[in-house]
């Protein structure tokens, strides 16, 4: 998201603009638009961007350091966040990313994070002790506030230092077109309307309430399965 844009005004409906940003997904030091950490990073990122929701301006800010990026490897993420997954992002084409976002404006570059929260219109004061606090956590090696494991405890203590202001995206139909057991969608009053079928993400109801990142092609596999499968009925009718 651009420094100083409100979620509520920056509604896409594709991957078009701002898009996707790689290193989002990994469990750096997160915080808040009033500069304040306010959840396990670590945590699957749709209990990530439900948390986020709640925050002011549905919003998140993530900090790290240039030494940051020559340590991806030890964060051990799973799935399309994994370094090296699909086979194309490794730390220097995810420097090369980070090195197009500041050239288009969407990450601040700092030399303090003092510089850094102004660059990200936060508090000053609060992220500078929020920082503080998270080293000193990442020096213990024990996250006394939020939990998260020890190996994924890096510290943002030398710079330069980098951050960017996220939001969050929809990768699954919560809701939708409802379907019944034979991928025919149904009317208010449970009804299946003849010869309309949905499947995949078209159909609402296979995701409740969040997509779950912790099962890698799910959404693939739901729109295969369902598609075949709606194939087979229509045929039948």
């Amino acid at each position: 998201m651009p420094v100083g844009t409100k979620a509520e005004d920056f509604y896409k409906i594709d991957f078009k603009g701002p898009g996707y940003f790689w290193l989002g997904a990994y469990p750096l030091l997160k915080v808040n638009l009033n500069g304040e950490r306010f959840g396990n990073e670590s945590v699957p990122y749709q209990f990530d961007i439900n948390a986020m929701s709640k925050q002011p301006g549905y919003l998140e800010a993530q900090i790290w350091s240039e030494e940051t990026m020559d340590h991806l490897a030890q964060f051990d993420t799973q799935g399309c966040s994994r370094l090296g997954w699909p086979g194309i992002y490794n730390t220097e084409e995810n420097k090369a990313e980070i090195q197009r976002r500041l050239d288009d404006g969407m990450v601040q570059k700092a030399d303090t994070i003092e510089e850094l929260a102004e660059k990200l219109a936060l508090p000053k004061d609060r992220l500078v002790e929020t920082v503080k606090r998270y080293n000193q956590m990442c020096k213990q090696g024990v996250d006394t506030d939020f939990g998260k494991e020890k190996f994924r405890l890096y510290p943002v203590e030398h710079g330069p230092y980098y951050g960017v202001i996220m939001g969050g995206r929809l990768l699954a139909t919560l809701d939708g077109l409802r379907i019944n057991s034979k991928m025919e969608v149904i009317d208010k009053d449970g009804n299946p309307i003849p010869h309309l079928y949905a499947a995949g993400n078209a159909s609402g109801g296979f995701f409740w309430g969040s997509y779950p990142d912790r099962v890698p092609s799910l959404t693939c596999s739901h729109a295969q399965t369902f598609g075949r499968l709606a194939g087979q009925f229509a045929a039948e009718n």
